[in-house]
């Protein structure tokens, strides 16, 4: 069995805290309703707007159980995580294109995540440790 690296160590805890974050902020703008909403956003901007929480909250899940299944080895976390990152994104830029210093932020962190995760070292990992769980 392989020793888990610090980089995946580091993700995992990084998704687990960001996730749980942004779970509760998600949480509590969905249960605020229309309130939390600033005032200046029109009634056509609203139904964006819950898209965006739906998938911000949806994002926030991912993050946070991806983090506890890849700190036990879960090969099938880390490509959920992969997955989620590139079509967390795609919706991101599509439903709000004037948000670009965050998209660009938010991409280039997952980026480097994904790059840490798929290293040959962290494969050999979640590799090994799939195997055990299937014998």
């Amino acid at each position: 069995m392989h020793r888990r690296p610090d980089s995946v160590l580091i993700i995992c805890i990084m998704c687990m805290i960001l996730g749980g974050i942004s779970l509760v902020a998600m949480l509590v703008t969905i249960s605020g309703g229309s309130d939390m909403l600033p005032m200046w956003i029109g009634s056509d901007q609203r139904d964006k707007m819950n898209v965006l929480q739906a998938v911000g909250l949806v994002d926030a899940l991912t993050a946070f159980f991806c983090g506890i299944f890849m700190l036990q080895g879960a090969n099938w976390a880390r490509w959920l995580f992969a997955i989620e990152a590139a079509v967390g994104s795609a919706v991101l830029a599509f439903l709000s294109p004037d948000n670009l210093p965050i998209m660009v932020t938010t991409l280039g962190i997952r980026v480097i995540c994904i790059v840490f995760l798929f290293l040959p070292a962290s494969s050999k990992f979640f590799i090994s440790r799939s195997r055990i769980r299937r014998l």
